[in-house]
């Protein structure tokens, strides 16, 4: 896999991760610092007073740490419930999928068939992916436009997006206002784009058969369903089949929504080597 195309699969995933951990890092070694120096002056290593704003600063910083994990932890337990009642709404409903379509794909998933008349189709699973397919959207598509629907999903489970989306789902729930939210939003247009170029690519360069699962999906699309895979960003997808330009990786608005978390941390840690060395 090309660098370019790496970057386009993971880059937000990637730059999720790394804020997260530099807000980690800046916060704990802010904190490290605070008690270090504490220690210090209360051992008489310091001939002046133990200052007021250095138990004030020591308070604050093990207040954030211990809410950036508990925001953490009980999003991570809500987004873990939500998941477990979408796959049980939907697993009294799936049949295999048996079918030629999908006999000389990879088995990077495992294939179904969802007992429902709406039209969708879907990828779920972190460990085990799965993707699935409504019997109504099965039933009304011609075979070229279903083979690029199952190349479009393909790419999902391929990328390991559900397992991306839940990560970014995850900090943007419990960190608003850090530009994880940016982040989400952007990788869930960039990778419904990705896996249509992925189908268009499998499909020999033919738009015409996505296009028309598209036009159909969004014809039948039941706003109280699950909003995944084909009737998802459907704007930013039919601009892409007419221009075949890809969206910008980082808009000038998620890249300054980053530098700044970034610089946040860098600070914390600033302030806490400044404290340290006394």
């Amino acid at each position: 896999m090309s660098i370019q195309s790496t970057r386009g699969r993971y880059g937000y995933s990637l730059a999720a991760m790394v804020m997260v951990s530099l807000m980690a890092f800046g916060l704990s070694v802010a904190l490290y610092g605070t008690l270090d120096h504490l220690l210090w002056v209360g051992n008489g290593g310091a001939v002046m007073s133990r200052p007021w704003w250095l138990d004030v600063t020591a308070i604050i910083l093990v207040t954030a740490l211990v809410v950036f994990f508990y925001r953490l932890v009980t999003s991570f337990v809500f987004h873990i419930r939500y998941n477990r009642s979408i796959r049980l709404r939907f697993e009294p409903l799936l049949v295999p999928l048996d079918s030629h379509l999908t006999a000389n794909l990879p088995q990077v998933a495992t294939w179904h068939i969802v007992e429902d008349t709406s039209y969708y189709a879907f990828t779920w699973g972190f460990r085990q992916r799965r993707i699935a397919v409504s019997r109504g959207l099965w039933d009304a598509l011609p075979e070229e436009s279903l083979r690029a629907v199952l190349y479009h999903e393909f790419e999902h489970a391929s990328a390991r997006d559900p397992l991306q989306r839940f990560f970014l789902q995850l900090l943007a729930e419990a960190f608003p206002g850090f530009g994880f939210q940016e982040l989400l939003q952007a990788y869930q247009l960039r990778c419904e784009v990705n896996a249509d170029a992925a189908s268009i690519t499998a499909c020999g360069g033919d738009d015409l058969p996505l296009l028309s699962a598209l036009i159909m999906a969004s014809k039948h699309t039941d706003t109280e369903s699950l909003q995944v895979g084909l009737t998802a960003i459907m704007e930013a997808r039919i601009t892409f089949l007419e221009t075949k330009q890809l969206p910008p990786l980082f808009s000038k608005r998620i890249s300054y929504r980053v530098s700044s978390s970034i610089f946040t941390a860098a600070v914390f840690v600033g302030q806490g080597v400044l404290i340290w060395c006394r």
